[in-house]
């Protein structure tokens, strides 16, 4: 790439303050609403794969407008609008549901239904990490180009942008389906678990060499200030299951539900004291020598090595949350009201922690980047229950008096959600390496709006494509 280009397109992506944490709230609810239209369309016209490829390909096609597109334009073109597109997908969600309903019930048979509706098939967690994944997809590229304002993007040091959301919740979503969180150990953690999670990480260390190498050696644009000289988000999810693995084998003790979090408010803890107390935060962004030199390794890459320590603590967490939504005896409507109080209570102490402590700083991944991201996290788990919740309900609500169901819940899930979900390394590390390309081929910041979103809607057809494909033919 060409040095001045290269330079230009990394100043693009500079200097960024974030948004405000209502406006990431809003533009999180938006592939939660568009997931349920989506579901509550698919079982009113009844559509599901027939096995013919005409119809399959409609299909994909109309999971694509309804979930990705939408996702796209919340984010782009219509950034501004993203309360009222809300309030659109809501309307439209309250006329389909209405539209499902045909037999009436009571409310205390409403009621008795909720406390006993409890899933088999965890419907929310496809659509949480799928989701994810689809959103990360969107902003990688989306980001290089003028359409994306520029309070959506990584804040430089302090600040909370919609980019600096995924990398977080990354982190949490991994340890919420871990192994570790569905299955409970009543001895000592083996070492051939901690070996196991070590070989399972080389490929993101691979994933991450090739990058270092990719970029620097073709001049590729690069932000040093967001992970250092050499450091990546794939050496970050490299390291912290092996090392949580290692702590869990070291202090086994600390293998249920409170251990899980006690470690993650010890670690979050003390951590956050060495930033405010110690010095810690002006290491981050001045280096050991305070010159912002970058000679020794560490100096090079302080700021991913450092911000692997509020990841670490935020994977706890997330194992401690798994935990207790992978109790099978508890209804989904215990859950759901559960992770509303935890929602409720990190929106508190975030504006405790913004208030007495430090502001939210991706960067270093500190104790209200910590807060922020379990209150996000909880409430797209909310969304999503709450679909699986409403689907339910459906089935109950249609069933006829020979018991036969509609199967509305079962029939509703994405083809596309599900695909993505089987394949997410594969998903993740495509939709980076086709960022790249198109960065070498189109001079994304001075593209036409009209250029913008003709080039993202075909990344995003081609990458889905390739996943989609993959998931029907079975070839992984």
């Amino acid at each position: 790439m060409d040095e001045k280009i290269s330079k230009e397109k990394t100043a693009f992506v500079s200097n960024t303050f974030g948004t405000t944490i209502p406006e990431v709230f809003q533009v999180a609810a938006t592939p939660v609403l568009s997931c349920m239209l989506y579901a509550l369309i698919k079982c009113k016209f009844g559509l599901s794969r027939s096995g013919r490829w005409y119809k399959d390909c409609l299909l994909f096609l109309i999971e694509n407008f309804l979930i990705v597109f939408t996702g796209f334009f919340s984010v782009t073109l219509l950034s501004d609008y993203v309360l009222q597109l809300n309030l659109a997908l809501l309307f439209l969600n309250t006329i389909a549901l209405h539209s499902h309903i045909r037999n009436k019930m009571s409310f205390k048979q409403f009621i008795y239904l909720c406390h006993h509706i409890n899933p088999v098939e965890n419907m929310y967690l496809t659509n949480y990490k799928a989701l994810m994944h689809i959103c990360t997809a969107i902003c990688v590229l989306a980001v290089d180009f003028n359409i994306f304002p520029r309070r959506f993007a990584k804040a430089e040091v302090y600040g909370v942008g919609v980019m600096d959301m995924a990398v977080g919740s990354y982190i949490f979503s991994n340890a919420l389906t871990s192994t570790q969180a569905r299955v409970r150990l009543n001895c000592a953690l083996p070492f051939s678990d901690v070996t196991k999670n070590l070989k399972n990480s080389l490929i993101l260390v691979c994933c991450g060499a090739m990058r270092v190498l990719f970029i620097k050696g073709s001049n590729y644009q690069e932000h040093v200030n967001e992970y250092g000289v050499h450091w990546n988000f794939f050496f970050t999810l490299a390291l912290i299951k092996p090392l949580a693995t290692f702590i869990l084998y070291l202090l086994p003790w600390y293998q249920k539900q409170l251990g899980y979090l006690s470690l993650s408010v010890i670690i979050v803890t003390l951590y956050q004291i060495c930033l405010s107390r110690f010095g810690l935060t002006d290491v981050i962004q001045d280096g050991l020598q305070g010159d912002k030199s970058r000679a020794s390794f560490i100096d090079a890459n302080r700021e991913g090595l450092f911000s692997c320590i509020g990841y670490l603590s935020l994977y706890f967490c997330g194992l401690f949350f798994g935990r207790q939504i992978f109790k099978a005896k508890l209804p989904l409507v215990n859950k759901i009201f559960w992770l509303f109080l935890w929602f409720l209570s990190m929106l508190v102490v975030l504006n405790a922690s913004l208030y007495f402590v430090s502001p939210i700083s991706r960067q270093m991944a500190n104790l209200s980047y910590f807060l922020v991201q379990v209150a996000c996290n909880c409430f797209l788990l909310i969304g999503f229950m709450l679909i699986d919740l409403f689907c339910e309900l459906l089935d109950r609500f249609n069933e006829k008096k020979n018991n036969n169901k509609s199967n509305i819940f079962y029939s509703s899930l994405s083809v596309l959600c599900r695909a993505i979900n089987r394949n997410l390394l594969l998903y993740f590390i495509l939709c980076n390496v086709l960022t790249g390309i198109v960065n070498f081929m189109f001079d994304t910041i001075n593209c036409s709006n009209l250029m913008a979103v003709i080039i993202n809607l075909f990344y995003l057809l081609g990458l889905n494509l390739v996943i989609w494909i993959i998931f029907i033919f079975q070839l992984s």
